[in-house]
């Protein structure tokens, strides 16, 4: 785990600590859960849980470009149990519906 791309999670909790906010969302790619038998993503949950976040993470999978799947896991931390990860989206979502 010496690697320093591993590492760069362990910039966020002294973040945290100094501006405690009340809900936070990192994301990454999907293999830092199994990344190190999972350790990694272990280590994620139990350093915010000890500052008093309840922490969640799912893996979410997307369509994109050339019909390739690509995925990210998302941690979602609240200081309460305010947070469901959304259902399925039965509507396809395109950049427009994302601009103003």
């Amino acid at each position: 785990m010496t690697h320093v791309n591993n590492l760069t999670y362990l910039i966020s909790p002294d973040w945290f600590k100094k501006m405690q906010p009340t809900a936070f969302v990192i994301e990454n790619v999907i293999g830092i859960v199994s990344l190190f038998k999972g350790q990694i993503k272990d280590t994620i949950i139990e350093e915010f849980s000890k500052m008093g976040y309840k922490v969640q993470f799912k893996v979410l999978l997307a369509l994109i470009v050339e019909f390739r799947k690509i995925g990210s896991v998302m941690f979602v931390g609240t200081r309460n149990d305010g947070f469901e990860y959304p259902g399925i989206l039965d509507k396809t979502i395109t950049t427009g519906d994302g601009t103003f």
